[in-house]
Order: structure tokens, then sequence, then C-alpha cells
């Protein structure tokens, strides 16, 4: 499958980026050394890095652990993409493709996420199918706070 970039001016397709062998399910901006990469994540369980202005793919990571959802976070000066995993939260390391932090404490599948950006540090929301919504700041990998509905949570963002 292939991300196709439009042109904004005239609504033509400018280019195909193709990589994934089957659909991409999320997008995000990471920075990787020093460089702004786009981070697609594909139904066949692969985060592809990719150069937008030349439409090179530069990497290709495990994504087998996530599921749906990819955003950016920066923890201690470094990028790291966030994802969920089941009933947790995982931190890759575009750099090194390894898992670099498991953030744990939901019972039951994670089925939204976000970033906040609170004081200078990137803090994590995740809401999950254990009716509960938790703050993580991954500096500290522990849930800050958690508050419980008796409602179905499908969707955590910040306004």
């Amino acid at each position: 499958m292939a991300l196709v970039f439009w042109r904004s001016d005239t609504g033509e397709r400018d280019r195909a980026l193709d990589g994934h062998e089957s659909s991409v399910v999320a997008l995000c901006a990471v920075e990787v050394t020093e460089r702004v990469l786009l981070a697609s994540l594909g139904e066949d369980k692969t985060v592809r890095l990719w150069e937008p202005a030349s439409g090179w793919c530069v990497g290709t990571l495990p994504g087998e652990d996530l599921a749906f959802t990819l955003h950016a976070v920066t923890v201690e000066g470094h990028s790291l993409l966030a994802g969920t995993s089941s009933d947790l939260v995982r931190l890759l390391d575009p750099e090194t493709g390894r898992i670099a932090i498991t953030l744990q404490g939901h019972s039951d599948s994670v089925d939204s996420l976000c970033v906040l950006r609170v004081n200078g540090r990137d803090l994590l929301a995740s809401g999950g199918a254990d009716h509960t919504v938790r703050l993580w700041d991954p500096a500290a990998p522990r849930a800050q706070s958690c508050e419980r509905d008796p409602r179905p949570l499908s969707r955590v963002q910040q306004r």
C-alpha cells in the first residue's frame, strides 16, 4: 500500500510512497537524528520512516506490538514513537527499533492515546476498555492519575 501526497493548491495527486504490504493505520511526524521524518504504522506490523521531501523510506522498524495509533513523544530530549499494544502503552525508539519504555496499568485494551504538553514536558493520556483514563509521564513510567468512568471510552484527545 502507498502513502499518497496530494497538492493542496490543485487537489491533484503529487506522488506516492510505496512500502507497506497492507493498509496504513496511523501516521505522525517524528524527529530522528535532527531530521523530521514521517512515521507510518501499517497493518503489515511495520513502522516505516520516510524522508518527506525525497519520498525515500529511510528505515523500517518492527511494529508487531503496536495497534492503530502512533504518536511522537519527547522523553528527556529524545523522540520516541508511542503506540498501544493490548493493555499496554509502548514507546518505540525510532533510532534503534527497540521498545524503550512500556507503560502498564490498564486491565483491558488501550483504545485511545494522545500526547499532552504540560509545563514543557510531554505526557501521555490513554483511555481503555477498562473504563479508565490514565495520565503518564514517560520519563517516570508509572500512571500519574487514573479516572474511572462507567461508560466505555472510545477516544481521548487534547482540546
